[in-house]
C-alpha cells in the first residue's frame, strides 16, 4: 500500500489481508510489556493501522477508524509513560495518517506535532521519508514562511 496506493490490486490484495488477519481494534488489550512477542503484535497492528489509513483515503467512511484510534491511543500512552520515544512517534504517524484519511486536519495536525516534537531530540526521521508521500502536504504546511 505505501508504494502503490492507487493500484486497484494492491488495494483489493491489502483489504483482503486485513479481513483475514481477524485483527478487531476495538477487542486488543494494550501491549503492556516489551519482549520479541509483544512487539511483534504492536509492530503488527501498526502495520494494519497503516493499510488502514492507506485504504480508508480511496473510501471515505467505509472503513471504521474509531476503534484503530481508541487503541493507538491507549498503545501511545504506555508508550509515553514508559519513554518510548520511537514508539510514540510511529504511533503519532499512524494515527496523523488516519485522521488524514478521514478528512480531520485539525486532529492530523496535532498529532503530526505530537511525532515531530517527539523525533526532534532524537534525530528520528526515517519514518518520516517512508510516510513522505502522505505526509508532505501537511508538512508543508506546518512549515514556517
Amino acid at each position: 500500500m505505501r508504494h502503490w496506493p492507487d493500484d486497484p490490486e494492491v488495494q483489493k490484495d491489502a483489504h483482503t489481508w486485513l479481513a483475514e488477519s481477524g485483527i478487531e481494534f476495538d477487542e486488543l488489550a494494550v501491549i503492556d510489556s516489551v519482549d520479541p512477542i509483544s512487539r511483534a503484535r504492536f509492530d503488527s497492528y501498526l502495520n494494519a493501522a497503516h493499510v488502514l489509513a492507506r485504504l480508508a483515503k480511496g473510501k471515505p467512511g467505509v472503513y471504521p477508524l474509531e476503534g484503530v484510534h481508541d487503541y493507538l491511543k491507549r498503545q501511545q500512552d504506555f508508550a509515553v509513560s514508559h519513554g518510548f520515544v520511537s514508539w510514540v512517534v510511529e504511533i503519532a504517524i499512524a494515527r496523523t495518517l488516519l485522521y488524514q484519511s478521514a478528512g480531520k486536519k485539525d486532529e492530523a495536525f496535532e498529532t503530526l506535532e505530537v511525532a515531530l516534537n517527539g523525533a526532534a531530540p532524537t534525530g528520528l526521521l526515517r519514518i518520516f521519508l517512508d510516510e513522505s508521500e502522505p505526509l508532505q502536504a501537511l508538512l508543508e504546511e506546518l512549515k514556517p514562511d
